[in-house]
């Protein structure tokens, strides 16, 4: 079986300058890892709300991580509200560069996947490669909570047992493929060859 986690980074403020909201479903089967599906846009409260709400309602999602920071606690109470758990998780005042320079080596091994056909794709590879100096990173801030989080409590997630024709199970055969050879940043590795679903 393989975990389903959604993991959100949440801004509110919109404008052109203004920071987006990343939510990231991300399934694991505890060694590698797939980006699924992302939802990013500049929302307003009501917005990020349903946007969280249609991503729990396509994925069986076993865990909900939402960043402590901006509408963070607002977004937890109101997905209570609606019989949706989720957790809370700090920054612990660490630097972004920080929090992600603790798990580049899972990219350094390939063992972090993502999606080569999805419109989402190639914001979120450009994202990834422009770090820490692009204009935007909230894909990356979403994705290293996540990875903080599969670090220290992933291990107490309850897996999910996926029957052969789900669409949970079609997505993870889809990052079938050849591996990318260790120590090759798995971005920038021309064998990475990921089949539509």
């Amino acid at each position: 079986g393989r975990r389903l986690t959604l993991t959100i980074d949440t801004a509110l403020k919109q404008g052109e300058d203004a920071s987006y909201t990343a939510a990231l479903v991300i399934a694991t089967d505890g060694r590698f890892h797939y980006v699924i599906d992302v939802s990013r846009g500049r929302f307003e409260f009501a917005e990020l709300r349903d946007a969280i709400l249609r991503l729990l309602t396509r994925y069986r999602i076993g865990k909900t991580l939402i960043e402590d920071s901006s509408a963070g606690p607002s977004l937890k109470s109101v997905l209570a509200e609606k019989g949706r758990s989720s957790e809370l998780w700090p920054t612990r005042g660490r630097s972004k560069q920080e929090r992600l320079g603790d798990h580049m080596h899972l990219f350094v091994d390939g063992r972090i996947w993502l999606a080569g056909d999805q419109p989402w794709s190639v914001e979120l590879v450009n994202e990834l490669l422009r770090f820490p100096n692009g204009r935007h990173d909230d894909q990356v801030d979403a994705l290293s909570q996540y990875l903080a989080w599969i670090n220290t409590k992933g291990g107490a997630a309850t897996p999910i047992v996926l029957g052969a024709n789900s669409s949970e199970a079609r997505m993870v055969r889809a990052f079938s493929g050849p591996q990318p050879a260790r120590g090759v940043h798995p971005m920038r590795n021309p064998n990475l060859r990921i089949r539509r679903w």
